[in-house]
């Protein structure tokens, strides 16, 4: 009957070294980033399967068992710095912090307190033997890239030289307005943007002003949504091409004083031309692209687009689209699409000058269903 109680109570009380066993093995293989599989069969493996295999030498299965629970844990837990020296400490202490997690980060802090406890009671770790570290001679500066020959450019193409790596990548930029004020900058390369940005101080050395009811856009910024206001430069210059009536985002979190940097190169001016970065030389390769590009992006704010849906009892429809230029430039061509239902038809507006106001009148397919209807500028060029 004894016998039987100090089986019971050693096969209970031997659950802790098994735990504390496991922990360090779960502790050593996160700390080597094993995969999910390992950090679960490798505690079983090493500690769990041992004290059932060496239980069966015994004749009396628990008293073994038993004897196994406290007596292997104990041996993994001394043998384990003649493998990974100087580990055994920071594995108990990790494996020990994980599990008790689930409890809260106190307890799994006291968890891990506890395991750095049970190594100091275990003994000094052995630590492998290391040479004396030998110096390392600096490398050599790399050498800078020679400039890119003039004929490895064709005559369409511009190679302007980045700094940053990434999201950071600026290159440089200049902007001019039609009285002459020209600002040579830095501009963040932004593939994410939908608008070219400036701050204020740039747009005030540029003489822009910036009315009240200007029109506005939502930025998407790394601060949030915001509202920012629209102006129109007359040029962007990169390299020797130039972007003829661009459209500009007054945005003061765009730009950053530290790296020289006063807004973003957005897609309404990068999208004119094909982008080639070479790393090697840290240029960016431009060439125009070629054909009537869609200026949409810029055009759009400035052009304000209304239509009116007329149904004869003869089963024809009749749309009326108008479009007013509210900008200093005169729209060359307006592709205004409408919807109607599920189907889609287009007008065409030319020559919009500035202050004009410009009618069509589009005749749908007899039968066309157009109670509800939507407008929208699908193309533009100036």
């Amino acid at each position: 009957m004894i016998r039987r109680l100090v089986a019971v109570l050693l096969l209970l009380t031997g659950v802790i070294p098994v735990a504390v066993g496991m922990a360090a093995i779960c502790g050593l293989g996160l700390l080597r980033e094993a995969n999910a599989v390992a950090l679960v069969v490798a505690p079983v493996g090493v500690v769990v399967l041992p004290c059932l295999g060496l239980a069966t030498m015994f004749t009396n299965r628990p008293i073994g068992l038993a004897a196994m629970f406290w007596l292997w844990p104990v041996l993994v837990l001394v043998g384990l710095p003649a493998y990974f020296p100087g580990e055994r400490a920071q594995a108990l202490s990790t494996g020990l912090g994980v599990v008790a997690a689930v409890h809260g980060p106190q307890t799994a802090e006291s968890a891990a307190q506890l395991g750095e406890t049970v190594a100091l009671w275990l003994g000094p770790e052995p630590v492998l033997a290391r040479e004396p570290a030998t110096p390392i001679q600096p490398a050599e500066a790399p050498e800078e890239p020679e400039p890119r020959p003039a004929e490895s450019l064709d005559d369409n193409q511009v190679a302007l030289p980045y700094e940053g790596e990434g999201r950071t990548l600026r290159i440089p930029v200049a902007f001019e307005t039609r009285y002459g004020e020209t600002v040579e900058t830095w501009m963040l390369f932004d593939t994410g943007a939908t608008f070219t940005t400036l701050d204020r101080a740039t747009l005030d050395a540029l003489r822009i002003d910036v009315p009240d009811d200007a029109p506005e856009v939502t930025l998407h910024t790394a601060n949030g949504e915001r509202a920012a206001k629209l102006v129109l430069v007359d040029k962007l210059w990169l390299g020797g091409f130039p972007v003829a009536g661009i459209t500009v985002a007054v945005c003061e979190a765009c730009a950053s004083a530290d790296t020289g940097v006063s807004g973003l190169l957005g897609n309404n001016a990068s999208g004119q031309f094909t982008v080639t970065l070479d790393p090697d030389r840290r240029e960016m390769v431009l060439e125009p692209r070629t054909g009537p590009l869609d200026r949409h992006l810029d055009v759009g704010p400035w052009l304000d687009i209304d239509a009116e849906a007329t149904a004869w009892p003869d089963g024809r429809v009749e749309v009326q689209v108008e479009a007013s230029n509210h900008s200093q430039r005169p729209v060359d061509e307006a592709t205004v699409g409408i919807r109607c239902g599920d189907e889609r038809f287009t007008a065409s507006l030319t020559r919009i000058y500035p202050g004009d106001l410009r009618r069509t009148r589009v005749a749908l397919p007899r039968g066309t269903r157009c109670e509800t209807y939507r407008v929208t500028l699908d193309a533009a060029r100036w």
